[in-house]
C-alpha cells in the first residue's frame, strides 16, 4: 500500500528538518512509522527555528517604534525616553531593563524582541507568536536588507569617540555609601575603601553609589553606573556615555583577568580573596555590568596580554548565558587564553557572603573553585619562624629551670 503525498510530503519535510535520511516512499505502514517517531522532535526544531528567525529578523527598535516609544541613543546601546531603564543593543537585537530583576541575580532582565513584545505590547503570547510568525512568513530569508537604523547605527560608529560621559554630581560625604556597602551587602570595610581611595567608588547627591571605569591611556572616565543604597527600592543604571568596550576595568598589572556581572560581586570576592590572605592586586578585574554585555573581555584580553580568564559570573540563566557568549566570542576571533569558571554556589558572589554569615562562616571559608590563590604569604617561612620563636622560648624556660635547680643544690 501507497502512502497519500500528503504523508510523503510531511515525511519530506521533516527529513529536511532534521538532516535525517528519508524514509521509502512507497512503503505506507514504513512513512507512519517516521512520522510516529520523529514528529515531536520535528515540532520542537521547528519552534526553534521559528523563534531563531524571529529573534534575528524582527528588530527591536523598530518594533519599539511601532508600539509609539521614543528612541533616545546612549553610546553604542538605545533607551526608550518612557522607560530610561531600558537598554537596547542593535547590533544583537537584544534588550535590558534595569527596573526588572533578571535570571536569578543578574543585573536586570535581558532577552529578544520576543520578551520586548511580552513585556510592553500589551499582548498575549498566543497573540505575539502569532503576529510574529506572520512576519516572517512574508521575509525571503535569502535577501535579509538592514533596516534604516542598523544603516544609522553603522553611520555612527565613527561618532562614538566623541559621546562624552555624564557622571552624576558628587556629594559632600560618603555615609550612605559606606553604610550600605559594609552594613547591608557585608563588603570588607578595606575594599570599600580601596575603591574610594582609587576614585572607582563615590556618593551622588542622591545617595547612590558610582562606579567608574576609567580608560588605560589617558585615565578618563569611560564608564559609570549608578547604585541605589535603598535596599526597599532597587535603583540600577547606566549613566550616558558608557564605553562598553572597556566597561569598568581595574588593572593591576597581572596576566589573569577575573570577570563579574556587577561591582558589588567583584567587591564581594575581593572580600573573600583578602580573608584567605591573598593579595587582590595579583589579580585584574572586568566588571560587565549586567549579564551578556560581554564586548570588554576581548578588548582587555588583546591589550593586556591577559593569559588566564576567570568567568566569576552569577549562578543562573543570565550567567549561563554570559559564558556561553564570552567563549564563543574567543573562539570566532581565536584567542588563545585558558579560561576557567568560578561561580558561586548561591545565585551571585554578594547573597554568598550574606549567605557564610547566616550559617556562621568566615569569609575565609566561602570556596572560591578553580580560581588559583595568588599573594599567599609564604606559609614555610612562617612556619620556621614560629619555630625559632617557639625554640627560643623553650631555651630560656630551660635555663630558667636550670638556674633554679642550682640554686637548690647550693642550699
Amino acid at each position: 500500500m501507497y502512502p497519500t503525498s500528503k504523508q510523503i510530503g510531511y515525511a519530506d519535510k521533516i527529513a529536511d528538518t532534521l538532516g535525517i535520511p528519508r524514509p521509502d516512499p512507497t512503503n505506507a505502514k514504513v512513512v507512519r512509522e517516521f512520522i510516529g517517531a520523529h514528529k515531536e522532535e520535528f515540532y520542537k526544531k521547528s519552534d526553534e527555528i521559528l523563534y531563531d528567525h524571529i529573534k534575528n529578523e524582527i528588530q527591536i527598535m523598530d518594533y519599539a517604534k511601532e508600539l509609539g516609544y521614543t528612541l533616545v541613543k546612549k553610546g553604542r546601546y538605545y533607551s526608550l525616553k518612557e522607560h530610561d531603564s531600558v537598554i537596547i543593543d542593535p547590533e544583537k537585537n537584544y534588550f535590558w531593563r534595569n527596573s526588572q530583576p533578571g535570571a536569578g541575580s543578574s543585573i536586570g532582565y535581558g532577552d529578544s524582541v520576543i520578551g520586548f513584545a511580552k513585556m510592553f505590547s500589551g499582548k498575549s503570547v498566543q497573540d505575539i507568536m502569532e503576529d510574529f510568525s506572520e512576519r516572517i512568513s512574508k521575509i525571503e530569508i535569502s535577501d535579509i536588507h538592514r533596516t534604516s537604523d542598523q544603516k544609522l547605527i553603522a553611520d555612527e560608529k565613527k561618532d562614538l569617540k566623541e559621546v562624552t560621559l555624564e557622571l552624576p554630581e558628587k556629594n559632600e560625604n560618603m555615609k550612605r555609601v559606606y553604610a550600605y556597602l559594609i552594613k547591608s551587602r557585608g563588603i570588607e570595610s578595606s575594599i570599600v575603601q580601596y575603591f574610594v581611595d582609587n576614585r572607582l567608588l563615590y556618593q551622588d547627591k542622591m545617595g547612590n553609589c558610582v562606579f567608574i571605569g576609567y580608560d588605560k591611556d589617558d585615565h578618563r572616565p569611560v564608564y559609570a553606573m549608578q547604585r541605589g543604597t535603598n535596599t526597599s527600592r532597587r535603583f540600577v543604571r547606566d549613566c550616558k556615555g558608557c564605553d562598553y568596550n572597556q566597561g569598568m576595568y581595574i588593572n593591576h598589572g597581572s596576566d589573569t583577568l577575573i570577570v563579574n556581572e556587577a561591582a558589588i560581586d567583584s567587591m564581594s570576592m575581593m572580600s573573600i580573596l583578602q580573608t584567605k590572605g591573598c593579595d587582590i592586586k595579583k589579580y585584574n578585574y572586568l566588571i560587565l555590568g549586567g549579564s551578556c554585555k560581554i564586548e570588554a573581555v576581548l578588548s582587555h584580553i588583546n591589550r593586556d596580554a591577559i593569559k588566564n580568564l576567570v568567568i566569576a559570573v552569577d549562578n543562573d540563566e543570565g550567567g549561563r548565558k554570559s559564558i556561553e557568549a564570552i567563549k564563543k566570542l574567543l573562539k570566532e576571533k581565536n584567542v588563545d587564553v585558558n579560561i576557567s569558571e568560578c561561580l558561586p554556589e548561591v545565585k551571585d558572589w554578594n547573597e554568598q557572603l550574606r549567605v557564610a554569615v547566616q550559617d556562621g562562616l568566615e569569609y575565609k571559608d566561602i570556596s572560591l573553585r578553580n580560581l588559583k590563590l595568588e599573594g599567599l604569604p609564604n606559609r614555610k617561612r612562617e612556619f620556621n619562624g614560629y619555630m625559632d620563636k617557639y625554640c627560643q622560648t623553650v631555651k630560656s624556660r630551660t635555663q630558667t629551670i636550670n638556674r633554679d635547680l642550682m640554686d637548690k643544690l647550693e642550699l
